[in-house]
Order: structure tokens, then C-alpha cells, then sequence
């Protein structure tokens, strides 16, 4: 029986109970490389050309993610690998969170806990705070989970501007968002949440000169990729409250290292890259896995194909 080496933190007796007759799922220092067929990882592992040539067999490699950028493209294609990602499974969980994120900020709702877990009785702790309705919302990138919290923030009554070099003008539209170019979103908007795939290896989307556009007193929602942002510069941006708050669901080392300086900078909301969680975005999560392995290994065609 063909084998699906499950290389990081699946539960492989779910999977395999959901793959059936199909293929044994085993964590990988149980299987047998030559009967590897198929490969499940998640972000934490590069898959490259060094964990390919350790299954020589194997002609597709499953993300059990949205996110492919620890995929190495050529060396997939190199080795005539099939790559696939894991689409949809947790779209409506993160654009909850997110939607949920832009809510807190503009209403001061973690500003005035953290007063009064110190002691004081403050409605204006949490300094400006605003109405929901009237606010400018700025959405990067309106694939799936932008579109939803686009859409969302406009039933609110936000104006949503949105910058996506790739999405049709139908796409905003149906968001109900106004296309407009980065800086100009950087600098109206007053909350900005991202949902911008990441290129492994490119530099952050918003850098220093990015980042200095944030209006004073704003609100930034990364649910994304952490190397979206060059930290650094958003850390400076909260010192000077450009932005003033920053919810991040994601770091650039998860979790974060013992030690790390930023953890400390004022107004950061850290999450443990939780966003994509609910029991049903995992039950999901395990059934399109497996429905992935399950067609690939019978030669159908399935969603998901990367390279």
C-alpha cells in the first residue's frame, strides 16, 4: 500500500482514518521511504530539493495551508514533484478574526483592558477611538479572505479602498471596495489588514518607506504572513503611533524567541497565529487533505495544484 509521510503536527490516525484503503498515513520516521508516494507537510518545513531526494518516490507533496512560500518552486518542478496547498478550508475563520481585530482597534477594546488590568478607570484610556460606520478600512490583497473582510466591513458601513494588482474590477465589486494604489491606501485608511500572499525570499511588502505612510493613530491587522512587514519599521511605527496599534497573528519566528525585544513595543497585540482555528476549519482542514492524497494517488484531478 502506498504510503503518505506526514512530516509535522497532523494527527496521521485522523488522516488515516479519512484516507480509508486509499494509503497508510505514518509520521515520517515511521514509514518506509520507498513506498512514499505522497508527502503532507505544513509551513514549518522547506520543502526543497534536500527533503525531496529523502523520498525518491514521491511525485506529490501536500500544504496543509493556504500558503505555499516554504515551497521551493523549482525544485518541485526540478524534480517533477507535484506541489498543492490547501485552499479554503479556514477563509471564514480569518476573515472573522480579522473583521474582529479591526473592530477591537477601533473601538479601544484591548487599550482600555490593559488600563484597567492597571488600575484605571478610563474611557479614554485607549486615546481616539472611533465610530465603526464612517471609517476607512484598507484591504491588501482581495483574494478569498480579503474579499470576505471587505464585503463584511462594508455591511458595516466602512469605505473599503483595496489594492490587489490581479483581482478583476467584478472581484471589487463584489467586495464593495474601491481600487486604489498602496501608498494612497497606506495614507487614507484607518485601519489597514492584510491578506497578501508572501514570495519566499522577497522583500517585505511594506517596508520603511511603507510603513512612515501610515496615518497617525491607525490601526494595522496582519493575519497573513509575518514577512509581509519588516517588523522592525512597524515597531519603530507604533513608537511614534504610525501606526498605533498593530494586531499580529503571525511573527518571524513562531513563537516568537525567548528574549525578543519587540514582544515589548507598546500597542502590539501578538496571537499565536491562531486566526485559521475552529473545529470546523480543522475537521476541513483533514478532509480536503486527505481528499487531495486520496485523488492524486487514484490519478484524478485535484483542487490545490501549485506547480
Amino acid at each position: 500500500m502506498s504510503q503518505v509521510a506526514v512530516l509535522e503536527y497532523f494527527d496521521c490516525e485522523r488522516l488515516d482514518t479519512l484516507l480509508g484503503d486509499v494509503a497508510e498515513a505514518l509520521p515520517a520516521e515511521q514509514c518506509d521511504v520507498a513506498e512514499v508516494h505522497v508527502v503532507v507537510s505544513g509551513g514549518g518545513v522547506v520543502v526543497d530539493a534536500g527533503l525531496l531526494a529523502r523520498y525518491p518516490n514521491a511525485h506529490t507533496v501536500i500544504t496543509g495551508s493556504t500558503g505555499y512560500d516554504h515551497f521551493e518552486l523549482g525544485d518541485l518542478r526540478a524534480a517533477g514533484v507535484a506541489g498543492y496547498n490547501t485552499p479554503d478550508y479556514c477563509s471564514r475563520e480569518v476573515a472573522d478574526f480579522a473583521l474582529a481585530c479591526v473592530l477591537a482597534g477601533l473601538r479601544g477594546v484591548v487599550g482600555l483592558d490593559r488600563a484597567m488590568q492597571a488600575g484605571a478607570w478610563e474611557e479614554r484610556a485607549a486615546g481616539t477611538t472611533r465610530r465603526v460606520s464612517g471609517s476607512v478600512l484598507g484591504v491588501i490583497g482581495l483574494g478569498k479572505i480579503g474579499s470576505l473582510v471587505a464585503s463584511d466591513a462594508a455591511a458595516l458601513g466602512m469605505r473599503v479602498l483595496a489594492t490587489d494588482p490581479i483581482a478583476s474590477d467584478e472581484a471589487f465589486e463584489a467586495a464593495r471596495a474601491e481600487r486604489t494604489g498602496l501608498a494612497e491606501l497606506l495614507a487614507a485608511s484607518d485601519v489597514v489588514t492584510l491578506h497578501a500572499p508572501h514570495v519566499r525570499g522577497a522583500d517585505p511588502l511594506l517596508g520603511r518607506r511603507e510603513v512612515a505612510l501610515f496615518k497617525t493613530g491607525s490601526i494595522f491587522v496582519n493575519a497573513a504572513r509575518a514577512e509581509l512587514i519588516d517588523i522592525e519599521e512597524l515597531i519603530h511605527g507604533l513608537a511614534l503611533g504610525r501606526p498605533a496599534w498593530a494586531f499580529m497573528d503571525v511573527w518571524d519566528s513562531e513563537p516568537p524567541l525567548p528574549g525578543d525585544h519587540r514582544l515589548d513595543a507598546p500597542n502590539l497585540v501578538l496571537t499565536p497565529h491562531g486566526a485559521w482555528y475552529s473545529p470546523d476549519s480543522e475537521a476541513a482542514l483533514y478532509e480536503r487533505i486527505a481528499e487531495t492524497a486520496g485523488a492524486v494517488l487514484r490519478g484524478e484531478i485535484a483542487r490545490g495544484l501549485v506547480t
